[in-house]
């Protein structure tokens, strides 16, 4: 089963990344973590946009900008602060050259919706964030979370070959350093 499989073989760069990322401990850590992930989600789903249209399995329904500016509304920046935000660099984005790309790379954004309840629990009992004021993206699909992955994993069961499915495991691989490489860089020059 792929999903197994994706499982299994990105552990290595799911742990590292959530190494780079951790869970936030005060307010600017979690501006910081909503920041970070606005700047390298907005840049995937517009490349996404491009590549499948809006009713596209991996499209409807899934897009996560809109909850991250909602994150990003809650500590004040409208509409003009965001679009002053660092954006993820095409180059730096996740190949996306075929459909087990495209499966690969969102099943890294769609897991983030798994994780998203564990760390919007922690914000709630950590910090006292609840929605509205910064855990939109980490409660995504509240209470259909479970019923949107599933669903999700019948559209990566679509996937024919094994073939396919060894490019499906790379590309999210890839997203997932892609992603720690996105946060490091953007400590590092918080840093200097």
């Amino acid at each position: 089963m792929l999903l197994e499989r994706l499982k299994s073989e990105t552990r290595a760069q799911h742990a590292r990344l959530e190494a780079v990322v951790g869970l936030p401990m005060d307010r600017a850590a979690h501006l910081a973590l909503i920041t970070g992930l606005y700047g390298f989600v907005a840049a995937w789903e517009e490349r996404l946009a491009a590549l499948v249209p809006a009713d596209d399995p991996l499209r409807a329904g899934r897009e996560k900008t809109a909850w991250l500016e909602a994150d990003l509304a809650s500590f004040g920046l409208d509409a003009e602060a965001r679009a002053r935000l660092p954006r993820c660099a095409a180059d730096a984005l996740p190949a996306a050259a075929t459909r087990a790309d495209l499966l690969g790379v969102c099943y890294v954004l769609e897991g983030s919706t798994l994780g998203g309840q564990f760390i919007a629990r922690h914000l709630r009992e950590r910090l006292g964030v609840t929605n509205g004021e910064g855990a939109r993206y980490f409660l995504s699909y509240g209470p259909e979370v479970g019923a949107r992955w599933r669903e999700f994993g019948v559209e990566l069961e679509r996937c024919p070959s094994p073939e396919k499915h060894a490019a499906v495991v790379g590309a999210a691989a890839e997203t997932f350093e892609k992603l720690a490489a996105w946060f490091t860089a953007r400590r590092e020059g918080e840093e200097t």
